[in-house]
């Protein structure tokens, strides 16, 4: 039989139809069986293979992060083992780091922990595969999600060098528990922050009133060259959001994640600000008869920069490596050019003389050695000052001081212009004088 041209279209439209939608069988025009527009095969209309109606994926980790999966706690309770893959955010420290599977959407990152302290040798960057057991780490009324690794092998870098991507929010945004929740362990940026609180306890500090700066990873006031005060600025924080002790805490990484420092000094010069030759120590009380030396050990420092300096935070030391950071009694205390201010050792409560109180205390170390000993100016940056050994220069009681007359650095470093002080300390049975012009030693 032959066919006419007609039927021949017909049988083939009629077969085009079965693999085809038409209007006539799902009123669209895609080559899956649903009655969307996309080419997959769920009923939503993105792209991808799931059954929500956003963009995304769901990834291992958004599935570890939103409950699809059993977690234990990391220890008794073990969890659902999960395979992740992802790009880390930051370097392996002793038993963590932070994974983002590469969608800068909230619930898309998570932390990575260990408790037998492996060393996968992960580095910020790097794409990495993890096989572990999912886990809700409860510190204290909630809890942090992880992915618990036992083993190295269980860690494997693909690559390295790729780019890493963050959330740009609010202090006001991350202090609202159903924004923060999502992007736990993810690397968020907090933009025009000011510093609300220096101490927080355990390394922290506060900005905004309601952003705890954790240091997890690094330590502002131990590995920064500058003391924190109060109403300091920062440009930018950058950190991935842990959870801790019922707050989500944003945690930097290095001094690099500090951006646009701005110092709110009340003087001329702070500690960072200060170089050698702006400061003299003019006395030394290493081995005070009026109270114990663990209490009431001092010494005497003069400013000379040329303008006022704050000496919240100045790092002394001792021959014997001992190193304490001023605290002042007033942190925003102003010595003005000329100036003495003592500073005394231990932390205050104490101090047993009674015709004068240090204007700061630097801890229990440098302990000055009453057979002899130097003192040690210091910031950041290097030594500002160094005094002269004192060697068996006086006797008990008797403090050991600088000419009054000398006013710069290179003379305050000649032992033959210091000498034993002869002026009573008030009603005390010592011999000094803190906080004023000192003996003559010509």
């Amino acid at each position: 039989m032959t066919l006419s041209l007609l039927s021949l279209l017909a049988i083939f439209a009629c077969t085009k139809d079965e693999v085809t939608d038409t209007s006539a069988v799902e009123a669209d025009a895609d080559a899956d069986s649903d009655s969307d527009t996309d080419s997959d095969s769920d009923a939503d209309a993105d792209s991808d293979t799931d059954s929500d109606a956003d963009a995304d994926a769901e990834t291992e980790i958004y599935k570890a992060r939103t409950g699809v999966y059993t977690a234990g706690d990391g220890k008794d309770l073990i969890g659902d083992s999960v395979t992740i893959t992802g790009i880390a955010t930051t370097d392996e420290d002793e038993f963590s780091f932070f994974v983002n599977d590469g969608y800068n959407q909230p619930f898309h990152s998570v932390m990575v922990f260990s408790d037998s302290e492996i060393q996968a040798g992960v580095k910020r960057g790097d794409q990495v595969t993890i096989t572990g057991t999912v886990a809700e780490y409860v510190t204290s009324a909630d809890s942090i999600t992880q992915i618990v690794v036992t083993a190295a092998e269980d860690v494997t870098v693909i690559d390295s060098g790729n780019p890493v991507d963050l959330a740009d929010l609010t202090t006001a945004e991350l202090a609202d528990p159903a924004t923060s929740e999502g992007w736990e362990s993810h690397l968020v940026r907090v933009s025009g922050v000011s510093v609300t609180n220096t101490d927080l306890g355990f390394g922290e500090f506060e900005v905004d009133g309601s952003l705890a700066i954790d240091d997890l990873l690094y330590n502002w006031s131990k590995e920064s060259p500058e003391e924190l005060r109060d109403g300091d600025t920062f440009a930018e924080v950058i950190g991935p959001l842990y959870y801790s002790f019922d707050a989500h805490k944003l945690v930097p990484r290095d001094v690099e994640d500090f951006k646009g420092y701005v110092s709110n000094c009340p003087a001329d010069k702070c500690v960072v600000n200060l170089v050698a030759g702006d400061l003299l120590v003019t006395e030394i009380m290493a081995d005070p008869s009026e109270c114990g030396d663990n209490d009431c050990e001092w010494i005497e420092v003069k400013n000379i920069s040329g303008g006022s300096v704050n000496l919240q935070g100045l790092v002394l030391s001792d021959a014997d490596g001992g190193v304490g950071d001023l605290k002042l009694t007033d942190p925003t205390a102003v010595l003005a050019d000329g100036g003495h201010a003592v500073l005394g050792t231990g932390g205050g409560g104490g101090w047993g003389y009674t015709d004068f109180t240090p204007d700061g205390f630097y801890g229990s170390v440098p302990a000055w050695n009453n057979s002899g000993d130097t003192v040690i100016l210091s910031n950041a940056s290097g030594v500002l000052f160094t005094s002269p050994g004192t060697g068996s220069r006086t006797d008990a009681g008797v403090s050991w001081q600088l000419e009054f007359s000398v006013s710069d650095a290179a003379d305050g470093s000649n032992e033959t212009l210091w000498c034993p002080s002869s002026t009573p300390i008030g009603t005390s049975k010592d011999f000094g004088t803190p906080g004023s012009d000192n003996d003559s030693c010509l």
